[in-house]
């Protein structure tokens, strides 16, 4: 949900309660984003194989970007292979921002 827009408070108050009951969560204080930027980690290893992270900013906790990254070498089900620390995929969130209307720019 942080990953598709812009959440009003209550449901992003509510998302990051959830992230807190699902057994398994990580979070790391210390991590950066894509851009270098400050930022904690909130994480989960997937199948024993695959981090998965929403990040988000250390002061303000806006949704900053999301890591998924190997944690150790894995094969997939075509053969295809993935070293440890090889980054699956990962997105920088810059700005975001709510207008009156389609065409407008915050």
């Amino acid at each position: 949900m942080l990953h598709n827009g812009v959440l009003p408070p209550d449901l992003e108050a509510a998302t990051f309660r959830a992230f807190a009951k699902i057994p398994g969560i990580t979070v790391d204080l210390a991590a950066v984003d894509g851009m270098g930027r400050p930022v904690v980690s909130i994480s989960l290893v997937v199948e024993g194989y695959l981090k998965q992270e929403t990040l988000l900013g250390r002061t303000t906790y806006a949704y900053r970007g999301h890591r998924a990254a190997f944690i150790k070498d894995h094969t997939n089900s075509v053969g295809g292979t993935y070293k440890k620390d090889t980054v699956e995929s990962f997105s920088v969130r810059l700005a975001t921002g709510i207008v009156d209307r389609y065409g407008r720019r915050p």
